[in-house]
């Protein structure tokens, strides 16, 4: 699993962010514990949890007057804000706080230091949290390739929970591994074939879902659509692997050009991103926002 969220790779926020903000000339002496006190949870928690290496660790949230300890030594607020994500209730939060130093920099400093602040924050984001993008004034939100990335991982889910599920997305990813060896035409069909049989197969346990074998005919069983437009895309979808020659059946020989490079990369991602409408199964707010 990519590990691109800000809490699994705080220790490289402190780092990158925290830490050199706090070696700034004009950073006030007592702005790293204020920002100490920003990520320190109002409710206190303490006892044994699991850390990000998997071990048993004991987890102590900071006391106010050990924050209060930290206002004249900018070192000792750094070092217990590594410790920091320990105590974090989820990723919105930590992304919650860290707009929320944002405000903390305008008021004990100025409006340059909060610039820095953000370019900072802006340069982690690039480096390690694939899922989000900052924009201006300073919000931290989700991005295309988050949604792609979560949707591919809601899908591994789902077909991990059905031996044959896990079968067809596995026969699909070894297909498109077999691209290593040259994207050639019978790779690519090969590939869409693939997937389509496993689009089919998600459908088909669909609680709603009754006689229907083919994804042709899923579609007309399904309610899920917003729009018979989107419907009938679907099918579309359906009816070309059909006609075109070697992908399910003999075909129709009606082709403009050969399938290429091109085709393989816009059909296996639109129809990644058709796979909501024949499942109920998945986590939509996790694929959106990152939400568990």
């Amino acid at each position: 699993m990519l590990r691109s969220t800000i809490t699994d790779n705080w220790s490289a926020a402190v780092d990158e962010i925290f830490k050199p903000l706090s070696l700034q000339s004009n950073c006030p002496i007592d702005l790293p514990s204020e920002i100490l006190r920003v990520f320190t949870p109002t409710q206190r928690r303490t006892g044994p949890t699991t850390s990000s290496d998997g071990e048993l660790t004991d987890i102590v949230t900071p006391t106010p007057e050990q924050i209060a300890d930290c206002a004249a030594d900018k070192n000792k607020a750094i070092n217990l804000l590594r410790k920091a994500s320990e105590n974090f209730p989820n990723e919105r939060f930590a992304i919650k706080k860290i707009e929320e130093v944002n405000d903390v920099c305008l008021e004990y400093a100025d409006q340059e230091f909060a610039n820095y602040y953000f370019k900072r924050v802006q340069k982690f984001i690039a480096n390690h949290c694939l899922y989000y993008r900052i924009t201006e004034p300073f919000h931290i939100t989700p991005n295309i390739t988050g949604m792609y990335v979560r949707l591919a991982m809601e899908l591994r889910k789902v077909c991990d929970r059905d031996p044959h599920l896990c079968e067809l997305l596995d026969d699909f990813e070894d297909s498109l591994g077999d691209m290593k060896f040259g994207v050639k035409a019978v790779r690519i069909k090969t590939s869409v074939q693939k997937q389509l049989n496993l689009l089919e197969g998600i459908g088909r346990k669909h609680p709603h879902q009754n006689k229907a074998q083919s994804l042709g005919e899923l579609c007309d069983e399904l309610k899920t659509w917003p729009d018979p437009k989107v419907q009938k895309t679907v099918q579309s979808f359906y009816s070309f692997a059909n006609d075109f020659a070697g992908l399910r059946h003999s075909g129709s020989g009606k082709r403009n050009r050969q399938i290429d490079n091109r085709d393989l990369v816009a059909l296996t991602c639109a129809l990644m991103g058709l796979t909501p409408y024949l499942t109920e199964s998945m986590n939509f707010d996790h694929i959106v926002l990152g939400e568990h």
